[in-house]
C-alpha cells in the first residue's frame, strides 16, 4: 500500500493569498509603503520579475489545493510556478546589473532548480518515476529496520525468498541477523 502525503488544507490558502497579495502590489492595484529607506535591485515592486512571483505563488496555491487532480491540471498549474520562479531568476543572472559574484550565487540555485525540472520532465516522459519497490530486497528491509519497522522489513525479505529462489539463503541469513538484533 503506497501512502501518499499531502500538504495542510490551510497551505494552499496562504500560498494563493500571499501570491495575490503580491500581484496586487506589483500591479499598483494596492499602495505600497516602504518600511525602511534600504533598496535593492528594484526601487519599487512594480516590475515583471515581482509580478511573476506573484503568480508563481498564486499557481503553487491552486496546485496545493488539488493534490490528486488529474495529469492535466498539474501541469496547468505546474507550467506557472516554474516560469514564475525560473524566469526571475535567469534575468538575475544573465540581464540584472549585479556583479559577477552574486550571479553566480544566484546562479547556483538556478542550476539545481533547472536540474531538477528536467529531471521531472524526464520522468513524465518515460513514466518511470522513482518507484520504492525498485529497491534491492536486502537495502529495503535495512531502511525499514533503521525506521524501527521490524515486521515489515521481515516481510519484504520473506516475500523476496519467494520471488527470488536463487538468493534464499542471503534473505534468510538477513532474517536471523536482524531477529538476533532485535533480542
Amino acid at each position: 500500500m503506497r501512502i501518499r502525503r499531502v500538504a495542510p488544507r490551510w497551505a494552499c490558502l496562504a500560498f494563493f493569498v500571499l501570491g495575490l497579495y503580491v500581484l496586487l502590489i506589483s500591479l499598483d492595484v494596492m499602495p505600497y509603503a516602504p518600511l525602511t529607506r534600504k533598496r535593492g535591485i528594484f526601487d519599487s515592486p512594480h516590475h515583471w520579475q515581482i509580478s511573476a512571483f506573484g503568480i508563481a505563488f498564486m499557481a503553487a496555491g491552486m496546485h496545493l489545493a488539488f493534490p490528486r487532480a488529474p495529469r492535466g491540471w498539474r501541469l496547468i498549474f505546474g507550467l506557472p510556478i516554474a516560469g514564475g520562479l525560473f524566469a526571475p531568476l535567469l534575468w538575475l543572472v544573465f540581464a540584472s546589473p549585479l556583479p559577477p559574484v552574486d550571479r553566480v550565487l544566484f546562479g547556483i540555485p538556478l542550476a539545481l532548480g533547472l536540474a531538477g525540472v528536467a529531471l521531472g520532465i524526464y520522468q513524465g516522459i518515460t513514466g518511470r518515476p522513482f518507484d520504492p519497490q525498485s529497491l534491492d530486497p536486502l537495502e529495503a528491509a535495512r531502511i525499514l529496520r533503521t525506521h524501527g519497522r521490524h515486521e515489515q522489513a521481515e516481510a519484504v525479505l520473506r516475500r523476496a525468498s519467494f520471488e527470488e529462489p536463487g538468493r534464499r539463503d542471503e534473505f534468510q541469513r538477513a532474517i536471523d541477523v536482524m531477529k538476533r538484533r532485535q533480542e
